[in-house]
Parts: C-alpha cells; sequence; structure tokens
C-alpha cells in the first residue's frame, strides 16, 4: 500500500515539474575551465618573455606584455547564447597593471562586433559583448566580465597585457545556449 502511494506522489511532482517547464525555452548551461597555458604572446618575437608553469603564463620579461587567449563556445549557429560569468584569474605584482578585454568578433567578416555600452561597428540588431576589466591592486585577483552575449557566426577571445611578473592562472565560465533554436543541438533533439 505505501509503495503505491509513493510512486503515485512521485508521478504527480513528475508531471508538475514537466507542467512547470512546458513553457519555457530549453537551455544548456556548460561551465568551462582552462589554464592560463593556452594564452600565447600576441608578438611572436616576445615568447622569450613568457614562462609557462602548473598551468600559467607568466610575464618574465622587463616590460609589460600582451598575450592573446582563446574563449571555446559549443554553440555557434543562433540562438540565444551568452558567455556568463567570465573570470579570468592572475596573480598581480606590486607594481603594474594587468589590463584584460573580451572581444567577440564576426567570423565571416572579421568586424568587431558592438556591445552594449562597448564599441566597434554595429553588426545587426543583436548586441554582443566587448569589455575591459583592470586591476592594479597585488596579489591573486579575479577579473570579472560579467556576462557577454553572443550574435551568431561570432567568436571570443581575451587579450590580456600583463606587468613584469604578472601572471594569467586560468579563465573560467559558464556557456548557456538556448538548446531550442540552436542548430548545433540537431542531433539530440532529434531534427
Amino acid at each position: 500500500m505505501q509503495v503505491k502511494s509513493l510512486a503515485r506522489v512521485a508521478a504527480v511532482a513528475a508531471l508538475g515539474l514537466l507542467a512547470g517547464t512546458a513553457g519555457a525555452a530549453a537551455q544548456a548551461v556548460d561551465q568551462k575551465a582552462l589554464p592560463g597555458t593556452v594564452c600565447v604572446p600576441a608578438n611572436p618575437g616576445q615568447a622569450g618573455d613568457f614562462r609557462y608553469h602548473s598551468g600559467a603564463i607568466r610575464n618574465v620579461g622587463a616590460a609589460p606584455r600582451t598575450v592573446e587567449c582563446p574563449i571555446l563556445r559549443d554553440g555557434f549557429f543562433g540562438g540565444d547564447d551568452k558567455l556568463e560569468e567570465l573570470n579570468v584569474f592572475i596573480d598581480q605584482p606590486n607594481r603594474g597593471k594587468t589590463k584584460c578585454t573580451v572581444s567577440v568578433t564576426n567570423v565571416r567578416t572579421g568586424d568587431e562586433q558592438r556591445a552594449r555600452g562597448g564599441s566597434g561597428p554595429k553588426s545587426g540588431s543583436r548586441s554582443v559583448g566587448s569589455r575591459t576589466k583592470s586591476t592594479s591592486k597585488s596579489g591573486d585577483r579575479r577579473l570579472i566580465f560579467g556576462t557577454v552575449s553572443l550574435a551568431d557566426d561570432s567568436i571570443v577571445h581575451l587579450r590580456c597585457q600583463l606587468p613584469p611578473r604578472g601572471l594569467i592562472r586560468g579563465i573560467l565560465w559558464e556557456e548557456r545556449l538556448d538548446t531550442d533554436q540552436d542548430e548545433s543541438f540537431g542531433a539530440i533533439k532529434g531534427s
């Protein structure tokens, strides 16, 4: 008798959960983390000014140096995709300033796409992210970019200027994909 009533309670709870999400857009969330070693010198001639150690990249040169870091995406073709809580973990030395910019670029045209409050040419009616964060406070720090909205056919990259002894430990973010609109989920949806 108790087994039947537990099964009924479970069935009612499952139906309630399905009814509560029936009108909502399907979304997938994927958390990603990359070590600082994925970053490469923006100027290959300055490669000797960087050291890779324990997953981090450090500027060992006497002057500020710039690195480029990829930001990987699963979604690429449409939908309401966005990167959430994009964080860059750094070790800031006593002197200098670490400055990072996240940019969204149209892969077909190479144009930087305009952000809300950002700069660059407009690309369609959809706004995407391009933001700069910096710190001169010493010690382990985190640069937080928040949510970056993505347009169709866009790629995301991070460009950071590191002071002497400046270090990037890693990059962490969540990608939120609108699976109802994203063609890359076609095999999963059965279409």
